[in-house]
C-alpha cells in the first residue's frame, strides 16, 4: 500500500533527507514554539518516529514545559483508540469528556449533533443509563432531550434545538448553529461529518470568554487510526474529523504524536503550511517503504535490503537508495 500524491511533481525526486529531514530533539523544538506563543499558536506540530513509550515520555516533558511557561494553560491529551469498534464520534466524545473534566467546557451544539448521530446510528436502542452514550453529554442535554421526547412520535429535535439556542448567552453567535435544524433529516454518516464543526464552534465560544486560558491539545497515537485500515481513501476518511477540528481551531496549539509521518500535505496542498512535521526518532518500515516506492524501487527483495541497511535513518536511507541505482 503506497501513499503517492497526485499533485506533487517534485515528490518522486525528493531524497529521504529532503522529505523527512534529520532527527531532531522534540523537547527543544517545543520550547522554541512556547517562547514564541505570544505571537499566536504555530501550525499544528507533528512529532513522528515515536513508539508508544516514547510518545508517553514526550507528553510528560510537554506537560512540565507548558506548566513552566504558563500555569494557566489548559493542556489536554487525547489518546486515540485502536479498538475494533472504533468510531470517529466516540473519539470526539473522549475529547469532549477531557475538556469538560479539566476545563469545565460545555458543548451545547455538539451535544445535540452527537445526540442525533448516536440515535441514528443505534436505531431501536432505549435512551437510558444502561445503554446510552448520551449520558456522557451531561444532565443539561438529557433534560432538554426529555422536553422534546414524544413517546409516540419520538424526539422533536426542533423543540430541543429551540430550547438550546434560547439558553445560550446573547454574546454567542447563533448563526452557525442554525445548521443544527437540518441534521435530523440527514443519515448518520452525513451527521458525523458535521460533528467537528459544532465541537469547534463550542470550543471557540469558550476561548472567546474573558480570561479564558490558552488551550493545548496533544493527540497521542495518530498511527492507531490506520492499524486496521486498508487503502488510502479509507485512511483519509478515517482522520477527516481530526483534520476538520484542527482547520476550524487555528487558535489552539495542536501537537500530534505518531510513529508514522502524517500524510495530509501529500494529498491536500493547503496542509503544507498548516503542519510542521519533525522526525524525532527512527522512520517506520511503513514510511521507508512508501519512500522507496516513490523512487521506483518496488521489488520486495530490494526494499528489504535497503530497509535493513537504513536502520530508519534518512541519511542511510539515501545512501542505500543511491547504491541501489
Amino acid at each position: 500500500m503506497s501513499i503517492i500524491p497526485e499533485y506533487r511533481l517534485d515528490y518522486f525526486s525528493q531524497t529521504a533527507r529532503q522529505r523527512f529531514g534529520e532527527p531532531v530533539d522534540a523537547a527543544g523544538i517545543f520550547v522554541t514554539k512556547l517562547y514564541h506563543l505570544e505571537q499566536g499558536p504555530p501550525p499544528a506540530l507533528v512529532f513522528y518516529g515515536l513508539d508508544d513509550e516514547a510518545q508517553h515520555h514526550l507528553i510528560q516533558k510537554q506537560q512540565t514545559l507548558i506548566q513552566a511557561f504558563n500555569q494557566e494553560t489548559l493542556n489536554i491529551v487525547l489518546e486515540l483508540s485502536s479498538s475494533g469498534g472504533w468510531d470517529a464520534g466516540q473519539e470526539m466524545l473522549h475529547l469532549h469528556e477531557a475538556l469538560y473534566q479539566n476545563g469545565n467546557l460545555t458543548f451545547p451544539a455538539f451535544d445535540i449533533a452527537y445526540g442525533i448521530y448516536w440515535i441514528k446510528s443505534n436505531p431501536g436502542l432505549l435512551i437510558d443509563s444502561e445503554h446510552s452514550a448520551l449520558n456522557n453529554l451531561g444532565c443539561s442535554f438529557l433534560s432538554r432531550l426529555v422536553v422534546g421526547l414524544d413517546k409516540e412520535k419520538g424526539i422533536d429535535w426542533g423543540r430541543v434545538i429551540d430550547q438550546t439556542l434560547a439558553e445560550l448567552p446573547e454574546s454567542r453567535n447563533k448563526k452557525p448553529l442554525r445548521s443544527l435544524y437540518s441534521l435530523p433529516g440527514m443519515p448518520a454518516t452525513q451527521v458525523l461529518k458535521w460533528l467537528p464543526a459544532f465541537m469547534a464552534d463550542d470550543i471557540k465560544a469558550f476561548l472567546d470568554l474573558k480570561d479564558a486560558p490558552r488551550l493545548t491539545i496533544t493527540v497521542k497515537g495518530y498511527e492507531k487510526l490506520f492499524s486496521e485500515t486498508s487503502g488510502t481513501a479509507c485512511w483519509l476518511e478515517k482522520d477527516y474529523w481530526l483534520r476538520e477540528l484542527i482547520a476550524h481551531l487555528p487558535g489552539i496549539m495542536w501537537i500530534i504524536l505518531s510513529s508514522i509521518r502524517v500524510p495530509w500535505d501529500e494529498y491536500f496542498p493547503q496542509w503544507k503550511s498548516r503542519l510542521q512535521q519533525y522526525l524525532t526518532g527512527r522512520l517506520t518500515d511503513y514510511d521507508i517503504l512508501n519512500h522507496l516506492v516513490s523512487q521506483g524501487i518496488t521489488e520486495i527483495q530490494d526494499q528489504e535490503g535497503i530497509l535493513n541497511f537504513s536502520q530508519g535513518i534518512p541519511y542511510y536511507l539515501d545512501l542505500a537508495t543511491k547504491n541501489y541505482r
